[in-house]
């Protein structure tokens, strides 16, 4: 039943905030012109305290309500892995999986353009066919502080690909997709990944562990 509120709310909030974008005459936003204002990053920039208090509260009491449900992008991004997660699994995974599961914000962000750049500085080395991706391409940067290398482009582990709970009940984290992706990533350069306590409502670390901890402690 929760599920199927929380999802009802979703595509209505999707829905309306990009009937926002489409609406040129303004009519629409004189009656949800409110949900553009109650978004995370243009409260923060338009210093709404209230908004914001009100959205870490909210996250506090009731998980990622506001990334699955109040968030466009995330709200897009679940509807990305739930196409992703009806796609027969393959063991070999290509750009294209890899780029629909880590979101279509991963896929588009500056850092990746940057991250994989051979103009940039990176250990040498070309592609080894026609359409593939280099793996010695990643740009680092060192931390001053702890001299690590980090990679110019990280793994969120928000989203992680879902299967259905083996009772039936719910949805549980498919971990063997997760250490496929884990792999590609580590496998391309990337060494640094973001997860939380309060991502997929709280197993995203526990996932991420087990995939990392397969992989020697300076890949990542």
């Amino acid at each position: 039943m929760l599920r199927t509120i929380r999802l009802t709310a979703a595509i209505v909030c999707f829905t309306l905030i990009t009937l926002l974008f489409l609406d040129f005459t303004g009519t629409l936003h004189t009656w949800f012109g409110w949900l553009a204002k109650i978004q995370f990053l243009p409260a923060l920039l338009a210093l709404n305290i209230g908004v914001v208090l009100f959205l870490v509260v909210l996250t506090f009491l009731f998980g990622r309500v506001y990334c699955s449900v109040i968030c466009p992008l995330g709200v897009f991004q679940d509807i990305i892995s739930w196409v992703s997660g009806k796609q027969k699994k393959k063991k070999d995974i290509n750009r294209r999986d890899f780029i629909k599961i880590v979101g279509i914000s991963a896929a588009t962000s500056t850092g990746l353009l940057y991250g994989c750049s051979s103009k940039n500085n990176s250990a040498s080395g070309s592609a080894t066919g026609e359409g593939e991706i280099p793996t010695d391409k990643m740009t680092y940067r060192t931390s001053p502080t702890t001299g690590d290398r980090v990679s110019l482009l990280g793994y969120g582990c928000m989203r992680w690909p879902l299967k259905p709970a083996p009772d039936g009940n719910g949805e549980v984290i498919d971990q063997d997709a997760v250490n496929g992706l884990v792999d590609y990533a580590i496998a391309h350069g990337v060494n640094y990944f973001d997860t939380s306590p309060a991502y997929v409502q709280g197993f995203s670390e526990r996932a991420t562990g087990i995939a990392l901890s397969r992989h020697p402690r300076d890949k990542y």
